[in-house]
Order: C-alpha cells, then sequence, then structure tokens
C-alpha cells in the first residue's frame, strides 16, 4: 500500500502528464502545453521543478511557459486563491438550444457562449488570509459579519452599564450599523476582549462605569493598539466617520 506522500506524488504525476509535460529525467524537456492549474511545475535558471522534484536536467531549446518563452529567466509562482471562474462555452449549449442571431449578411448564426461564476466562500477564505494577525481575523467594513461590537464592562453589576449599552446597541441597529453587543454577564472584559479580536469585528466600542460617570466611552479600531475616549453623544457620529464603506 502506498504511503499518504508517495500517493499524493503519483496522483501530480498524472496530472502533469494529462497536461503533455514530461516529468521524468531525460536529456530534453519539452512542454507541448502549460495550464495554471499545475502549480507543482515551473522553470527555476536551467532546472525544472516537478511535484516537488529537482529534476537536475538543462533544458535544450526553448520551453513554453505561459506567455513567457526566455527560458533564461526565472519564474516565479505565488500563492493565490482562485475566487471566480471565466468559461468559453463557445456554440456546445447554443446548439442544442438553437440559439442564433443575424450576422452581418443577415444569416442566421449559433451564438458563442460564455459564463462567469464568483465563490462567495472563496472570497470570504480569500479575505481573511490576507487580513489577520497572531491575535485573529481582521475584517474589512464592506465584508464584517458585525461592523460594531459593544464590550461592557460588569455588565450585571452596574444598571448604568447595562442601559447604556444597551441604548447604544439600539441607537447603532436604527443608523443601520450591523452591531454586536456582548452580554455575558459572567465573563471577565480581557476575555470578552480576546473573543472580539478573534472574530474581528473592525470597531470595538468598551462601556465602563468609571468612563460614564464623566460622560465618555472608550473606542478602538482592531487595527490599532490605541484606544480613544469619546464623548457619548458623539459614539454614532464618531463611528459613522470611521466607518470604511458606503452606506
Amino acid at each position: 500500500m502506498l504511503s499518504e506522500q508517495e500517493q499524493i506524488r503519483r496522483e501530480s504525476l498524472q496530472k502533469i502528464i494529462s497536461y503533455g509535460i514530461n516529468p521524468y529525467p531525460a536529456e530534453e524537456f519539452k512542454f507541448s502545453h502549460y495550464s495554471s492549474q499545475i502549480l507543482e511545475n515551473f522553470i527555476d535558471g536551467e532546472n525544472v521543478i516537478i511535484a516537488g522534484r529537482l529534476m537536475r536536467r538543462k533544458i535544450q531549446g526553448k520551453a513554453s511557459f505561459g506567455s513567457i518563452q526566455d527560458v533564461k529567466g526565472k519564474i516565479q509562482i505565488k500563492r493565490g486563491i482562485e475566487v471566480g471562474h471565466i468559461f468559453q462555452l463557445g456554440t456546445k449549449y447554443s446548439e442544442s438550444m438553437r440559439a442564433k442571431i443575424l450576422d452581418e449578411n443577415g444569416k442566421d448564426k449559433l451564438m458563442h457562449m460564455g459564463c462567469y461564476g464568483i465563490g462567495i466562500g472563496r472570497i470570504v477564505a480569500a479575505a481573511i488570509e490576507q487580513n489577520n494577525d497572531e491575535k485573529g481575523i481582521i475584517w474589512p467594513d464592506s465584508l464584517a459579519p458585525f461592523l460594531v461590537v459593544i464590550v461592557p464592562i460588569n455588565l450585571h453589576k452596574s444598571e448604568l452599564v447595562r442601559k447604556t449599552s444597551e441604548d447604544l446597541y439600539n441607537a447603532l441597529q436604527n443608523s443601520g450599523y450591523d452591531t454586536l453587543l456582548m452580554d455575558q454577564e459572567n465573563k471577565r472584559l480581557g476575555s470578552m476582549l480576546a473573543d472580539v479580536e478573534l472574530i474581528g469585528i473592525p470597531h470595538i466600542v468598551v462601556i465602563g462605569e468609571r468612563d460614564l460617570n464623566d460622560g465618555y466611552i472608550e473606542y478602538k479600531q482592531r487595527l490599532s493598539s490605541e484606544s480613544r475616549r469619546i464623548k457619548l453623544e458623539e459614539t454614532i457620529k464618531y463611528i459613522a466617520d470611521e466607518v470604511q464603506i458606503i452606506k
């Protein structure tokens, strides 16, 4: 029975062969066809790297690699996420549907069709991969499941904190900002903030009794380690100025 590594290597080699690429040591490598899907293969100087194996063979003549013809240069492969597709369908479906148009000579002609699709889940994965740190996700405003999160301090002990948090939550919701209220009564502030940073909500409002007695709340962005004290009555306007999307 093949090991997992050997099975992966065998499947990779079979895929390479199906695209007309010779993966085995030879005096000459000829690339008759290349697909961008085969990311396991690329030319590096005078070597060919295939499925993780360095084939130390000189390439004789020119090798076609997309639009690149100069084998003296280096090709770099970068990581990426495929978030959409474009398909050229030709006349495959227009023939069966008898979908025709009139050409410039007034004659019936089959339509050439195409289609495209965008992967919603892949867009989310791409956003997370490009926007994160050691604490968790950093959602862009335009993709965040919640735009604002309210983190109350000692919600279960202070009626002022509870009422202010609930009033601000309702006001933000009514203003069109999707808001999350961390109303976990027995959870400590540090633990709630760690959860908020892990989830990645862009705009964080911390409400505590000490600041409220002075008429202030604490505001910070997920992207920044700095917090600011702002007046309670100016919270919605302040957040509106900070949000990076058009409502």
